[in-house]
């Protein structure tokens, strides 16, 4: 279900942190990134 972006899934701040730039990984963010980048 979580989508792995580089190498092992690691500190859920680090993937979230690549998830805020990146619109592919969009469906592996948190709900709170995805909102974030839609009010955005």
């Amino acid at each position: 279900m979580i989508k792995q972006i580089d190498g092992l899934f690691e500190q859920p701040m680090i993937f979230q942190d690549m998830c805020m730039g990146c619109w592919d990984c969009i469906e592996a963010c948190p709900l709170d990134a995805v909102s974030a980048k839609h009010v955005t």
